[in-house]
């Protein structure tokens, strides 16, 4: 019975303990899923004039720049999302974070999100948090002396 409770108190979601190797895995996994969100968000201009056919920018002039800038974007983002996700993305993890935070907080000065999208993003970079400690203890762990 002991052990089943130690074994619930381990997993926290919210700030889960990274005790060995397969928590750490866990954790830095979990940066995907912030990474993915920032993948979608990218995508949903591009999706939005592809499906309805009405451009995101109205200047004809200008729009193509605009969808270039925005798949180069999606590409490094995508990049990034990989490396984090086979765990050989310390500086991926660390650089996603920075992009999705910053991300939000245009978003917010600017008054693009609502309480739901506030909501996802929190979580976003959360998982992007748990990625970098992960990381980091993975190359703790893998660094130290059997």
């Amino acid at each position: 019975m002991a052990e089943e409770e130690q074994e619930e108190k381990k997993k926290n979601w919210f700030w889960p303990k990274l005790d060995d190797e397969a928590s750490a895995v866990d954790a830095a996994k979990s940066g995907a899923v912030g990474g993915g969100m920032l993948v979608l968000g990218l995508l949903l201009p591009i999706a939005f004039y592809v499906f309805s056919g009405d451009p995101v920018v109205y200047d004809y002039e200008t729009s193509g720049g605009f969808y270039l800038s925005q798949g180069i974007q999606i590409l490094v983002a995508a990049l990034l999302t990989w490396r984090v996700w086979v765990q050989k993305g310390f500086v991926a993890a660390i650089l996603l974070f920075a992009w999705v935070a910053i991300e939000v907080s245009l978003k917010l000065t600017t008054g693009q999100l609502n309480p739901g999208w506030m909501i996802a993003w929190f979580f976003a970079l959360l998982s992007l948090l748990h990625s970098i400690r992960g990381h980091w203890k993975l190359r703790s762990l893998r660094r130290a002396p059997a």
